[in-house]
């Protein structure tokens, strides 16, 4: 996990949970070991909790936004239909952006409430929604959460 810097004073009790680092006279923050262990408790307890998603009835084909045509079409497409087909949950993915100069992580995460995908070939960008069966919040984070699992084993 990259470092970020970060000048302000924290609470006594979150000091247990992180370590800091000075690099170049700027300080860094990061998890503890305690606070890995939280992190991760926390984050299984809430998966544990969170009803599961159900199978996609209905699955459609990727579409591209107006105005989000790219050179790479071909290639973000075939990648949102592997996202589709491997995914019991997911619908759909419809194409919402794209930057032939900007390489990103290929990632899935809960952006304003909706879940979305970054596809990256390292040379451009496509970013993506990914409609899912998710019927309440924590849903969603579930699907990403699995999506990112996917991700991890399938590229």
């Amino acid at each position: 996990m990259p470092l970020t810097p970060y000048k302000d004073e924290l609470d006594e009790v979150l000091e247990s949970l992180i370590e800091r680092e000075t690099q170049e006279e700027e300080v860094f923050l990061f998890l503890s070991p305690a606070g890995y262990i939280l992190h991760e408790k926390c984050r299984h307890r809430t998966a544990e909790a969170v009803p599961p998603l159900r199978k996609a009835r209905c699955k459609t084909d990727p579409r591209s936004g107006k105005g989000h045509l790219s050179a790479k079409q071909t290639e973000i497409q075939d990648y949102m239909q592997r996202v589709i087909d491997g995914n019991s949950f997911v619908t759909t993915c419809r194409l919402f952006y794209t930057n032939p100069d900007l390489p990103e992580k290929n990632q899935f995460r809960v952006l304003k409430g909706i879940v979305t995908g970054v596809y990256s070939d390292g040379t451009f960008t496509a970013k993506f929604e990914v409609e899912t069966t998710a019927e309440v919040e924590s849903q969603k984070w579930l699907a990403v959460e699995q999506l990112n699992q996917w991700l991890a084993t399938n590229g």
